[in-house]
């Protein structure tokens, strides 16, 4: 069952139950032209994925949702919208309750984090499709509920109920809001915007990049994205991926 709605330059599709937004939305990609971008929302994903192929459990009543849009952008470019979307998430999480800002904080590459707990994950995905390039990003957000270790918005904003909807919606107005400030004003922008909101800048982090470990702190990060890592002997690295963990985090976070 689905129903579809129009908003600003947007067609959502809301469907009941699916086995992942993130593959509903490539049975869609057909309706991106010109201005028009799409996104799926689904009440319930039955087989829902994060980051390293890693379950998303997928309850009614949070926000399970894809976008799909087809980027100007050079392809080594495109992990820019990684912070476009986190700092969307960010205004769109504020919107609700502005008085919480030092309770929420992005943390590198794809989390928005309230109360030092994972409150929303991004996934991205680089599709090729009937030979147009197409960004996919998913979205997981705990409105109402979550694993044991994790945030809660209803909780943590004093029980304040946010219908999955209403907060798409939201987001979608400020994801365009950033996705204009990326054109107007440049990558530096964006990833100086994002650096005032990380999570743990300056702390000691591990960087697991297949059988090597290097081990820092958080610096900063480049006008591409990628994360800089002071390392202990003063030198800097530079990480455009693999697996980081924060101070005594484990493979568990």
């Amino acid at each position: 069952m689905s129903k579809t709605l129009h908003f600003n330059d947007w067609r959502i599709h809301h469907y009941t139950d699916v086995s992942s937004t993130q593959d509903m939305i490539k049975t869609h990609l057909s309706e991106v032209s010109g201005k028009t971008r799409i996104a799926v929302q689904a009440d319930v994903q039955s087989s829902g994925r994060g980051r390293h192929g890693r379950e998303w459990v997928s309850p009614e009543g949070n926000l399970f949702a894809t976008i799909a849009f087809r980027p100007e952008r050079k392809l080594a470019e495109l992990g820019l919208y990684a912070y476009v979307t986190a700092l969307a998430l960010y205004d769109a999480v504020l919107h609700y309750d502005a008085g919480r800002a030092a309770q929420v904080a992005l943390k590198w590459p794809n989390d928005l984090m309230v109360n030092d707990q994972k409150a929303a994950g991004i996934l991205m995905e680089h599709y090729s499709h009937q030979g147009g390039d197409y960004l996919l990003i998913g979205l997981g957000v705990n409105l109402a509920s979550a694993p044991e270790g994790k945030s809660v918005l209803a909780q943590c904003f004093g029980g304040v109920e946010i219908e999955s909807c209403d907060f798409l919606k939201t987001f979608l107005t400020t994801f365009d809001v950033w996705d204009q400030r990326l054109s107007s004003g440049g990558a530096g922008e964006v990833t100086a915007a994002w650096q005032d909101k990380a999570w743990r800048l300056e702390q000691s982090i591990t960087a697991k990049l297949g059988d090597k470990r290097y081990q820092g702190k958080f610096d900063s990060i480049d006008d591409i994205g990628s994360m800089i890592i002071q390392l202990e002997n003063g030198t800097k690295r530079r990480i455009t991926a693999g697996q980081l963990y924060f101070g005594d985090e484990t493979d568990d976070n």
